[in-house]
């Protein structure tokens, strides 16, 4: 056999493959990761939201804006974590006041505190 025949054909599988590897990475990033969470923006695939965050006048008036369109739960994504915001009153209160003992114990993210203040 030629010896270009077997290298094309083995460049021509690795290509194959990349291709099916980076598909599933996009497919797990873009509808995996977001199938039970709230809506939002939609994210980047790498970047997340955070390109909005650095092209906003204000970051209130962002998230005032994606309270309006996307209602008082919504999803924001600081690269590949995903942050739920809660942005009505009587919601945090049924969440984050009767369930108290279900967040009391969640991790701190350096980057998100940094990030949110």
């Amino acid at each position: 056999m030629n010896f270009f025949l077997i290298v094309g054909a083995l460049l021509f599988g690795a290509k194959i493959s990349w291709t099916l590897v980076f598909g599933a990475y996009v497919v797990y990033e873009i509808f995996w990761k977001r199938r039970r969470l709230p809506p939002g923006p939609a994210p980047w695939l790498l970047a997340g939201n955070m390109p909005s965050f650095v092209v906003a006048s204000s970051i209130d008036e962002l998230f005032l804006n994606w309270k309006r369109k996307f209602g008082p739960i919504f999803t924001v994504w600081i690269g590949p974590i995903p942050l739920v915001m809660v942005c009505d009153l009587t919601t945090i209160r049924k969440y984050f006041v009767q369930n108290a003992d279900a967040f009391s114990n969640r991790w701190r993210n350096f980057i998100t505190d940094s990030i949110m203040g």
